[in-house]
Parts: structure tokens; C-alpha cells; sequence
């Protein structure tokens, strides 16, 4: 008796289909984007959003870096928080981005910014990464859209919105995509290997805790290459080079690394955490799945899963339990990886452990000896989302493979798909921030070659010191047309000298350079200067200058 024929396994797919399935995963991300925030993001020269609230941060960093002058390594920032400087790294500007800002404001004279496309292309990211593992694993058209469909309409981009580059969370689940792929298909290892090396150093340049996830991550899956796909040594080695070289190369290029001492820790660690029902903890966006409290600060580890990934959860236990042997291989070849994942959750649970708000233990001796780490990334609870999106990509890939042979498990795949687009409201009131004034006129113009630096007396720098984000916005703004540095602003971490500075009188001289922006208590300190207002706002510059002339009288 003739042993039957095995089937063909099925055509892949065209060039010409997957550039149109790329594009179609494009417009939908867009499209979904617009839907959930406000068109209007989209347009570059839309920036009156960026100048409050930690979008602030990120933009004048990004207007320092695209309008300042050239450095090296090129991610400084010198003319923010001068004399000391600051870096796109510190402002969360988003390096690459930053880089293409640079190029495009040789053409563009006028304010703009690219921060609202590039949330658009996190959708976008998590759409791709997620269809191209189901094209890996060639699962059909109809599913491997919806499938990817369902990792793009991610809950946690939605609560990312007040970070910018938070939202390139689509860098992590391609790590855990590589790792899935090392194990499931036998092709390409060696370039899988590079790949994820490659990716996480690039992580660097978007932004550090995205990186902090990933370079763990990467690492696994060299082990996976290896002990898996048996990868030469040689190729390992490359790769670890790679991973451990561009890391370290980029964080000098990105200016993580300055020469000015930068206080990289802060307090708050087991405030920003994870609570241990996060993933079922819908925080009131569910249309129908009500959220259950939590502490105050543990925003931070919102990874809730969607009730279309639940769905699915449940669905891929069905299959699983139907394929017992054949998933259970699968979780022992995954255990580097799966260590990592697990790591990084329980580093998001913190050393403050709560269930719905409520504190069930503590474990500070043992983050102790992580340290500078828990200080360094105290808001913790962000690394759950390795274990988040783990848990996705798992039950969509295991739903929509086990569908090759059976199609009735497609159908469950179709409805997840529809209830997860459907379940979240959208959120376009977030981006309807305060007005703030309006930026200062006609007599803060012409200031460029005649001053050199704009100066706040005392310093102001949000979280460190007394800080007036619409005076400083404003202040920043005419630094950047005019060609200043300015002593304050709002960054992510601090040249270590500021704190110290905070309340610090002015000792002289008057420099005939910079323009001195004081508080009223302390303008009796500048003697010899002319001191007035200037569209409202204390000044006070050398008696002998060009703004002398325009400032009424204030005090002797």
C-alpha cells in the first residue's frame, strides 16, 4: 500500500501582494490613528499640542537639536540648559527622528514637528511585526490581517499618548517575534541573529527604557540561535559584538554619555509599578470591561490586554490543550527567552507587590542589590510589557495556526479581531491640552548676533526647581528663533550641578551677552544693569546693549 502524498505546502506569497499588504497594514494604522486621536496630529506643522506637559520636554529638545548647532556626538543639545547642556537622550526627543528633523529644517524656516506621524508609525510597527510572524508561519490572507489587525489596536499605545517615544512598542515585540521564529521556522537563522542584535542597539536611539527592554531580549535570542538553530559560534560572536558595541556606540551618539556629570536616578521606584492584575485591569477605557483600582502612580503598568486578546487567550488554551507534547516543546526551546520576559515582569511588579491596589508583600532587600537599576528605571512597571505582548503574539499565532487545519478556529480569530478595534473609545480630548499664552511679539525679535544666551534668575527646571512651564515655553521658543541657549527647561534627568542651583542668587557680573530673565526679588542684585520689563516679563541686561533702550522702568 502507497504511503499517501503529502500536501503541497501553500504558495507564498507575491511580491506584488506583500507590498500590497504592507500598504493596506499602513493606511489602516493611520487611519485607526486618526480615528482614536485627532486628525489634525498628522499635520507637521500642527505644534501647539507639544508645548505643555511632558510633551513639552520632547519638543524642545527637539527644537534645540534641529535648530542648534552641529556637535559631536550629535545627539547634544548645548544651548538647553546651558552651560551645561542636555541631549535628545535626556529630552525623550527620539534620536532618529531628531536626525531627519535636522535635514528637513534646512528647507522648512517655520516651527514643526514629526512626532504625530511617528505615533501613527507605532501602529503601524505593531501591525507589520505581528503579520509578518503570521506570514512566517504562513498562515492565510484573511487571518494573518485580522491577526495583525488585533496586535495593532494595542490598549497600551492608547494610555502611551503623553510619551511620544513610549510608543514604539513595536521594538519589543519584535524581539519576542525573532525568539518565536528561532524556534518555529528553520529559515534565516543566521540573519534572525543579526537582526535582533541590530534592533536592540537601534532602540537605543528611540528611546532608554524601550532599549533597557529589548537588549535582555536580543540577547536571549542568540541564545535561542544557538542552542536551537545551532548557529556557528563565529556568527554568535558577530552578533554579540554587534549587540554589545552598537548599544554603547549609540548611547555616546544619542548624548547619554556627556561630559557634564548627569544625575541618571531619581526617586519613585515601587510607586510606578505594575499591579498583578494588569492585564485583566481595563483603568475605565473598556467600552464594557470595567477596570478594578490600583495606586495612584501605577499608570506606569497599564498592560491591559484588550478584551479581543482575552478572547483569544482563552481560544489558544483550547487549542493548546489539543496539542499538549507539541507545546510543551515549544515553551522549553522558548526558555531563554521566556526567562528574560519573566525577569522583566517581575522587575515590573517592584518591590511594593499589590493586587488592586492592595500592598500583598515587599521585597526591598532584594531590589536593593539591583541597584542603580530601580533608580535608574523606577517607572518599573513598563517592562511588563514583554509578558504582554508575549501573551498576543502567542495566542494569535497559536489561534490562526491551528486554523490551517481546521478553519473553524478562524472564527474566533475574525470576532477577536472586531471586538479588540472596537472595545476602546477613542481619545482625542488628551490632545486638548491648556492654551498657554501666546508666544512673546515683535520686541523679543532681532535678538540673534546681538546676545548669545538667555538666562533665568533663579534657574527654573520642572520636577528639580520652581518652574513656570508657560514662561519657560515662551522663553524657550525666542531662544531657538534667536539663535540662544537658555539655562532652564524640562528634561528627563539633570546635569548634576542643578539641584544645588535652585534657589541661587545672582553674584555678577552682567554679561553684555545674555539677556537675565528675573524674578522681581531679585533684580535689586544686578547693579549696573538696566532693568524693565519686556512684554510683561522682568529683564535686566547690560546698561549698554541693545534691549537697554526698549525696557520700562521697574526697579532702581
Amino acid at each position: 500500500m502507497t504511503e499517501p502524498v503529502p500536501a503541497p505546502p501553500p504558495p507564498s506569497p507575491s511580491r506584488r501582494q506583500t507590498i500590497a499588504e504592507v500598504v493596506f497594514l499602513v493606511v489602516a494604522a493611520i487611519v485607526w490613528f486618526g480615528l482614536n486621536t485627532q486628525w489634525r496630529l498628522l499635520n507637521p506643522f500642527h505644534t501647539e499640542w507639544m508645548l505643555n506637559g511632558d510633551w513639552a520636554a520632547t519638543y524642545h529638545g527637539w527644537l534645540f537639536h534641529i535648530r542648534g548647532p552641529i556637535t559631536l556626538p550629535p545627539g547634544l543639545t548645548p544651548d538647553l540648559l546651558a552651560p551645561w547642556g542636555s541631549s535628545v537622550f535626556y529630552t525623550n526627543s527620539i534620536f532618529w527622528l531628531c536626525e531627519l528633523g535636522r535635514v528637513v529644517a534646512l528647507f522648512v524656516k517655520s516651527d514643526f514637528q514629526l512626532y504625530g506621524p511617528f505615533m501613527a508609525s507605532s501602529y503601524a510597527g505593531l501591525a507589520i511585526v505581528g503579520w509578518w510572524l503570521l506570514r512566517r508561519l504562513e498562515v492565510p490572507l484573511v487571518l494573518r490581517l485580522a491577526g495583525a489587525l488585533i496586535l495593532m489596536a494595542e490598549p497600551m499605545l492608547i494610555a502611551r499618548f503623553g510619551h511620544v517615544a513610549l510608543t514604539a512598542q513595536w521594538l519589543v515585540m519584535l524581539q519576542l517575534v525573532i525568539g518565536v521564529l528561532l524556534v518555529t521556522d528553520a529559515k534565516d537563522p543566521v540573519r534572525l541573529t543579526f537582526f535582533a542584535a541590530g534592533a536592540a542597539a537601534f532602540a537605543v536611539g528611540v528611546e532608554g527604557y524601550l532599549a533597557a527592554m529589548t537588549i535582555p531580549l536580543a540577547a536571549s535570542n542568540l541564545v535561542i540561535a544557538r542552542w536551537r538553530r545551532q548557529v556557528e559560534w563565529k556568527v554568535i560572536g558577530q552578533s554579540a559584538g554587534l549587540l554589545v558595541g552598537g548599544a554603547a556606540l549609540m548611547l555616546w551618539l544619542v548624548g547619554a554619555i556627556m561630559v557634564e556629570p548627569v544625575n541618571r536616578t531619581a526617586d519613585g521606584f515601587g510607586d510606578f509599578s505594575a499591579d498583578l492584575g494588569t492585564l485583566f485591569n481595563s483603568h475605565q477605557l473598556s467600552r464594557w470591561i470595567p477596570g478594578f483600582p490600583v495606586q495612584s502612580r501605577q499608570g506606569e503598568g497599564f498592560g491591559y490586554l484588550g478584551l479581543g486578546t482575552l478572547m483569544l487567550v482563552v481560544t489558544a488554551l483550547g487549542v493548546m490543550a489539543t496539542r499538549l507534547k507539541a507545546t510543551a516543546r515549544l515553551l522549553v526551546l522558548l526558555i531563554p527567552l521566556l526567562a528574560i520576559v519573566i525577569g522583566e515582569a517581575i522587575y515590573a511588579a517592584s518591590a511594593r507587590v499589590t493586587f488592586s491596589g492592595q500592598v500583598l508583600f515587599e521585597a526591598w532587600r532584594f531590589f536593593k542589590l539591583l541597584e542603580p537599576l530601580p533608580s535608574m528605571f523606577r517607572a518599573s512597571g513598563r517592562f511588563v510589557w514583554a509578558i504582554h505582548y508575549l501573551i498576543g503574539i502567542g495566542a494569535v499565532a497559536s489561534v490562526a495556526v491551528a486554523a490551517k487545519k481546521r478553519a473553524l478556529w478562524g472564527a474566533p480569530l475574525l470576532v477577536a479581531c472586531v471586538v479588540q478595534l472596537v472595545e476602546l473609545p477613542a481619545r482625542p480630548h488628551v490632545f486638548d491640552v491648556p492654551q498657554l499664552p501666546p508666544p512673546l511679539g515683535a520686541e523679543w525679535t532681532g535678538l540673534e548676533g546681538k546676545y548669545r544666551h538667555l538666562r533665568v534668575v533663579p534657574i527654573q527646571v520642572q520636577w528639580v526647581c520652581g518652574y513656570n512651564e508657560a514662561l519657560i515655553a515662551r522663553l524657550s521658543q525666542v531662544a531657538v528663533r534667536e539663535g540662544l541657549s537658555i539655562n532652564s527647561g524640562l528634561v528627563g534627568r539633570v546635569p548634576a550641578a542643578v539641584p544645588s542651583l535652585c534657589n541661587a542668587h545672582f553674584s555678577g557680573p552682567v554679561e553684555k551677552d545674555t539677556i537675565y530673565v528675573v524674578d522681581p526679588n531679585y533684580v535689586a542684585e544686578f547693579h549696573g544693569a538696566k532693568c524693565g520689563a519686556l512684554e510683561g516679563i522682568p529683564v535686566c541686561v547690560a546698561a549698554d546693549t541693545a534691549l537697554a533702550p526698549k525696557l520700562q522702568y521697574v526697579v532702581p
